[in-house]
C-alpha cells in the first residue's frame, strides 16, 4: 500500500511538473485590468480582459507596453481589431479570442509574433469553414484552436 502511495504521489508530482512547464502563464500573477497592468508594466505576463465590462471592442493599443506578455486573453468581448502595437508582444504565446463574433478574420500582424503557440477563436459561429481554414493557414506553425 506504501508503494502505491509513493508511486501515485511520485506521478502526481511528475504531471504537476510537466502541466506547469506546458501551460506557459501557470502560476504567473494574472493582471485583469488594463489600468492595473499599466501600473507595472514589466510584470505583466498574463493579462485577461476576458469577458471585460464594458466590452471591448478592439484590443487595447496600450498592449505594446507589456514587453513580457505571454499571455493574452480577450475572450467574449466584441473585438473587432487587433491593432498593429501587438507585433510589440514578441513574448506572446497564448492569444484567447474565443467569443468575439465581430472579429471577421485573424490578422496578418499575427504573423510577426514570434513566439506564438496557440490562438483561440472558439464560439463564433460567423466563420464558416473557409475562414478558419484560412486563420490556420496565416499562421501554420501556431495551434489554431476553432472547434
Amino acid at each position: 500500500m506504501k508503494k502505491l502511495l509513493s508511486l501515485g504521489l511520485i506521478s502526481f508530482c511528475l504531471l504537476t511538473t510537466l502541466n506547469a512547464q506546458s501551460i506557459p502563464c501557470l502560476g504567473e500573477k494574472k493582471f485583469t485590468s488594463l489600468e492595473e497592468a499599466l501600473a507595472e508594466p514589466e510584470k505583466v505576463v498574463y493579462l485577461d480582459l476576458g469577458m471585460h465590462q464594458p466590452k471591448l471592442t478592439a484590443i487595447p493599443k496600450e498592449i505594446a507596453k507589456f514587453p513580457n506578455l505571454k499571455c493574452l486573453d480577450v475572450s467574449f468581448n466584441q473585438v473587432a481589431l487587433i491593432p498593429d502595437e501587438i507585433k510589440a508582444c514578441k513574448q506572446l504565446k497564448v492569444l484567447n479570442l474565443a467569443g468575439n463574433r465581430y472579429l471577421a478574420k485573424l490578422p496578418a500582424v499575427l504573423q510577426s509574433l514570434p513566439n506564438l503557440e496557440e490562438v483561440n477563436v472558439t464560439d463564433i459561429p460567423e466563420w464558416n469553414e473557409e475562414v478558419k481554414a484560412d486563420a490556420k493557414n496565416l499562421l501554420p506553425d501556431v495551434k489554431v484552436i476553432t472547434d
